[in-house]
């Protein structure tokens, strides 16, 4: 009898257990920073007026860095002023210093913040423009002592700010009797002379004048002092000079003038004058085509008893007299060969 054996198979299936490994998911730290606001943002000024803003730096997420700042875009011969830089935190005043040749317009500038790798920039508008059209009187000497019957001669200086028209000139606060003329009377260059002509009746004592300069609504002033003394006596010194060269538009001449004391005592001379007149052609104006610079030496110059001195004897050249012919837009072909007649005066006093 035969004993049948079974045999079983044990097949072992492997289970795979996925085990789930639990992560923790972190988010970065915000990085600290800072930005930057401007007020105002648009400024406009006049050439050679200043524009101020002021900049703020403004920190976040635990920034406390120092911010250095500055500023593109400028017009030439503009610069920029910090009231603080660097700054942290804090506001920082910008002066933008423009200059009276900066060119008139608009202007996108632009305000830049850096610290480390940070940077961040705020725009901002300069506005140029002209300033206003006027002009200014400035006198010299300020103050004469003339002996009566002399020539007190001043020269008035004119400065302009863009403003080119015709000034015509006028005096007040003279003596009653004394006679006031401007050479020229009225000019679009920068210079005019004055002289108060006193006489033996003048009547003595000091004297403020009020010299005034005006141009359709622009005006302008600026006062000197006379005192008219007593008689001078003895005999009035002279004065001559001829110009060192032949004029034309744009040309100036030098007057070395010669003072002769004809006096047995030395000369003080406190003031001199010179002064175009005329000139020999009738189609040739003074005024316009020609103008004079007055002597601009110390006073007083003295000459000797009964001698004769030059300006180049006695200052240096160029403090000498000027004579110009104005280089005009217009044709100046009247004056041509044109010969001026010139004036001198002055005040003197014996030692």
């Amino acid at each position: 009898m035969r004993i049948m054996t079974k045999r079983a198979s044990l097949v072992l299936v492997g289970l795979v257990l996925l085990l789930g490994v639990g992560a923790s998911v972190y988010a970065a730290a915000p990085q600290a920073d800072f930005s930057l606001t401007l007020s105002p943002s648009s400024v406009s000024t006049t050439a050679g007026g200043t524009a101020a803003y002021s900049v703020t730096v403004n920190g976040s997420n635990g920034f406390k860095s120092p911010v250095t700042l500055s500023v593109s875009g400028l017009p030439v011969t503009t610069t920029a002023t910090f009231s603080a830089n660097p700054v942290t935190n804090t506001t920082s005043a910008i002066t933008l210093h423009t200059s009276s040749s900066t060119a008139t317009g608009s202007y996108a500038v632009t305000i830049t913040g850096i610290s480390g790798s940070l940077s961040h920039s705020v725009p901002a508008s300069l506005t140029v423009t002209a300033p206003p059209s006027k002009f200014s009187l400035t006198v010299s000497p300020t103050s004469i002592n003339a002996p009566a019957g002399t020539v007190a001669a001043y020269t008035v200086t004119v400065t302009r700010t863009n403003f080119t028209g015709a000034i015509t000139f006028s005096v007040t606060g003279a003596p009653a009797s004394a006679g006031v003329s401007f050479t020229p009377a009225s000019t679009t260059g920068n210079t005019t002379s004055l002289q108060v002509s006193t006489s033996a009746t003048t009547t003595l004592g000091s004297y403020t004048l009020s010299i005034a300069g005006g141009s359709g609504g622009t005006s302008a002033s600026t006062t000197a002092q006379l005192t008219v003394s007593g008689s001078q006596g003895g005999t009035p010194f002279t004065i001559a000079g001829t110009l060192d060269r032949s004029l034309a538009p744009g040309v100036t001449g030098l007057l070395n003038l010669s003072l002769t004391n004809p006096n047995n005592q030395s000369l003080s001379v406190s003031n001199l004058t010179v002064a175009i007149t005329a000139t020999n052609k009738s189609g040739c104006a003074v005024s316009g085509n020609f103008s004079a610079v007055q002597f601009s030496g110390t006073y007083p110059l003295t000459v000797p008893a009964n001698s004769t001195r030059t300006l180049s004897q006695l200052t240096a050249q160029s403090t000498w007299p000027k004579i110009t012919m104005n280089n005009l837009s217009v044709n100046q072909d009247a004056c041509k060969s044109a010969a001026l007649v010139l004036s001198y005066s002055g005040t003197g006093q014996g030692g």
